[in-house]
């Protein structure tokens, strides 16, 4: 339903916008919003909002399958009554995207590795996105090339066993972002065109600098201004098996001594995860939007105060 096989890959804390959905939409490609940790209220009124803004055009709403997302179950629920036109799930499983298609909304599903994409295959997946660890913000751990190309043997494997090449949609992630990047992505997915697969590129990174994601309200002026001036990112939460690549800042830092002291204390994989991504969320709202949260409301929920320039940039966590 869109003129470009091209999807805005959904950001946390910044795909959130129905402004921004919108000029992508306009531009020709997938929009995509980000659920992530929204509480069900948000999570609602941003989709209705969307679709009122978007009219006819498709749009897509992503949520996080991990356990540590306790608004996992009713986003499933909301989009199952919202009915979003895609869906797709992060850091989840085939049986989260098999129960989302269940509601009769077409889902994606992230697989980062060969054997995930392979085991989504045998359960009746279809529809898959293939990030590589070049990616900002959360990622997998696998190089993108390596990934798309063990991607499509593993395609072709499933198309020898029965599976309807013309059902799948094959959509490689993860440091796309220029003519050579696409070419080399492009290059990777020609059989799989050739076979009838429908294929196409995500891209994150490359619309956190465009004008549109700043005009729209989604993204800060100060998370550009960073993205420009720092020239190296870091790998955070490896040690919790949620890689994750941001800018290398001060709270870059703090974070990361903060997981290495956690791991060092014995502390359990369960709670490490969690204090983890609290650590990890508090710091992209700082990045992403300039602000922190003020107090907790007991109805509306988190009421938000705006970060000077110096704030955003000592506390913010940069994903990209």
């Amino acid at each position: 339903g869109t003129s470009l096989p091209l999807h805005q890959g959904p950001m946390a804390q910044t795909s959130d916008t129905p402004a921004f959905a919108l000029a992508v939409a306009e531009a020709g490609a997938m929009p995509w919003l980000a659920l992530g940790n929204m509480p069900p209220h948000v999570a609602e009124a941003t989709i209705r909002e969307t679709r009122a803004l978007l009219g006819d055009r498709p749009f897509g709403a992503g949520i996080i399958g991990l356990d540590a997302n306790p608004y996992r179950d009713a986003h499933i629920e909301i989009m199952a009554r919202l009915r979003p036109d895609f869906a797709l799930v992060a850091a989840g499983t085939a049986e989260q995207a098999l129960t989302v298609e269940t509601t009769g909304i077409p889902a994606y599903l992230h697989t980062p590795t060969p054997g995930l994409l392979r085991g989504a295959l045998r359960a009746g997946c279809r529809r898959f996105i293939l990030e590589g660890s070049e990616a900002g913000g959360h990622i997998g751990e696998i190089g993108g090339l390596l990934l798309w190309q063990l991607g499509v043997y593993e395609m072709l494997d499933a198309f020898q066993s029965g599976v309807d090449p013309a059902e799948c949609a094959f959509v490689p992630a993860g440091g796309i972002g220029d003519a050579a990047s696409g070419a080399a992505a492009g290059a990777v997915l020609f059989r799989l065109h050739q076979l009838g697969v429908r294929c196409g590129a995500q891209m994150g990174t490359a619309y956190l600098l465009t004008d549109e994601i700043v005009a729209s309200g989604a993204l800060s002026k100060g998370f550009q201004r960073c993205a420009l001036d720092v020239r190296k990112t870091v790998l955070m939460g490896e040690s919790v098996r949620t890689p994750t690549r941001v800018l290398h800042t001060a709270e870059a830092d703090r974070v990361l001594a903060r997981e290495a002291r956690r791991e060092a204390d014995g502390v359990a994989l369960r709670v490490r995860k969690e204090e983890y991504e609290h650590d990890n969320l508090g710091g992209l709202r700082a990045a992403a939007k300039a602000q922190r949260i003020a107090r907790i409301d007991p109805v509306a929920g988190a009421v938000f105060e705006n970060l000077t320039d110096g704030e955003q940039t000592d506390t913010g966590l940069f994903h990209a």
